[in-house]
């Protein structure tokens, strides 16, 4: 099972590596469709969401399953987009190196959790959803999935106050919670509307969404009542709404 695993890793790297090199000798083309692109990124992005979500429950082999997927899915999008990039990115210089950047990073995820290091593998991939954000932000491009990466980044700026409560001798710790938690809750509206129409209407989103919102929202009448207790209450409650909003709706 081990050397099958090897040989199948390998391939992987083999067919990566073909998918770059096709790419840069294909020459000059016009651009792709961005939609097109969109949605095939989507597609390779949601078994990296499902492996940074076992990783982080130290489960590498079911990462390293859903890792190699996503894989899988990258290589054809590198082989169909690397020379021939849609228009919002054809003059970003560093488009194709970015796509193999994360197909590299996916790789050496698969081999640290074929070791049996989750952790070392999701150390490995856990940037790629930055990358993602960074290589359409400065094509002037922003998706839902990047408002919820902007909502994931601000969780983990609120998560700080979990460990770190405010301090009620010092009334710029509350300040600063507040907030935070002000634009951890506009975020949380403008990924709710920028989802999709099908998102919207499925009860778990509705969920997901009201339940975060509600958790937030209750951040405020703890910060008046000066009650760290009760604040670290709500940012665990809220840290467990905003990872699943990022493994299912993210």
């Amino acid at each position: 099972m081990r050397l099958f695993r090897r040989s199948f890793i390998a391939a992987l790297g083999v067919h990566l590596a073909v998918a770059v090199a096709a790419a840069a000798f294909a020459g000059p083309a016009s651009a792709a469709d961005d939609d097109a692109f969109n949605a095939d990124v989507t597609r390779a992005y949601g078994g990296y969401r499902s492996a940074v979500q076992y990783l982080r429950t130290g489960n590498p082999g079911m990462g390293m399953i859903e890792l190699s997927g996503a894989v899988q899915d990258w290589t054809a999008v590198i082989e169909k987009y690397a020379a021939k990039p849609p228009a919002p990115y054809v003059s970003d210089k560093t488009f194709a190196a970015t796509l193999k950047g994360i197909g590299d990073s996916m790789k050496d995820g698969i081999a640290k959790s074929e070791a049996g290091d989750a952790k070392a593998a999701l150390e490995s991939v856990v940037g790629i959803q930055e990358t993602l954000r960074q290589l359409r932000k400065k094509s002037g491009v922003r998706l839902y999935s990047d408002c919820v990466t902007e909502l994931n980044h601000q969780m983990d700026k609120l998560y700080v106050y979990r460990h770190h409560p405010p301090e009620p001798a010092k009334p710029e710790s509350w300040k600063a919670v507040s907030a935070d938690g002000l634009e951890y809750a506009r975020l949380l509206a403008d990924c709710r509307s920028l989802a999709p129409a099908a998102h919207k209407q499925n009860p778990d989103f509705v969920r997901m969404f009201d339940g975060a919102r509600d958790s937030v929202d209750s951040l405020p009448r703890n910060i008046d009542a000066k009650n760290p207790l009760g604040i670290i209450n709500v940012l665990r409650e809220l840290r467990s709404f905003d990872r699943l909003i990022f493994y299912n709706w993210g």
